[in-house]
């Protein structure tokens, strides 16, 4: 009888942490960053701008801008990272503009690839979508995290279908 009753209160602790994981996930609504003041206060606002997208209601992360201990951090990446980079994904130097290397918590852009602050503006927005483990798209339709920047994108930047399926399928958002 004891045995039952210890039992059923382990499954009712262990539906609750994992509960309280869920709503963890759900409801961490602070992810920090910090911009490189390498970038010009131009580019700056442009990534300011990029990080606004992924704004979509209550339920969503809220970027703040914060050079605390573990926010993202946003820098121009070097020759020698692009290299590296460019090996990893298997592609040419000359292809590699932007990167988000979860492992050490940073955005790198690689501002030779990038002709504009338009061009900023889509890879920053691409590269905070990885930082919500986001993965790339394949679809042939319009949406920031297309593996490949579309003219729909450059044109009119904003959280596509696509977007806001995959925010809310990996749970970070409550579908509006």
């Amino acid at each position: 009888m004891k045995l039952a009753i210890l039992l059923r209160i382990a499954v009712m602790i262990a539906l609750a942490v994992m509960l309280f994981s869920v709503l963890h996930k759900r409801h961490n609504t602070t992810r920090n960053y910090c911009i490189s003041t390498a970038f010009t206060p131009s580019q700056q606002d442009t990534i300011r701008q990029a990080v606004k997208v992924w704004d979509y209601g209550s339920r969503t992360p809220r970027f703040v801008e914060s050079c605390s201990q573990y926010a993202i951090q946003v820098k121009i990446g070097t020759d020698a990272e692009k290299e590296y980079w460019s090996h990893q994904f298997d592609t040419s130097e000359s292809y590699t503009a932007a990167v988000f290397d979860p492992e050490h918590n940073t955005a790198l852009f690689f501002m030779d690839r990038i002709r504009s602050n338009r061009e900023l503006l889509i890879y920053a927005g691409h590269e905070f979508g990885h930082s919500l483990s986001l993965p790339d798209l394949d679809d042939t339709q319009p949406a920031i995290m297309y593996a490949v920047a579309r003219q729909e994108v450059l044109n009119d930047f904003h959280l596509y279908q696509p977007d806001i399926a995959l925010l809310c399928r990996n749970q970070i958002c409550q579908a509006q």
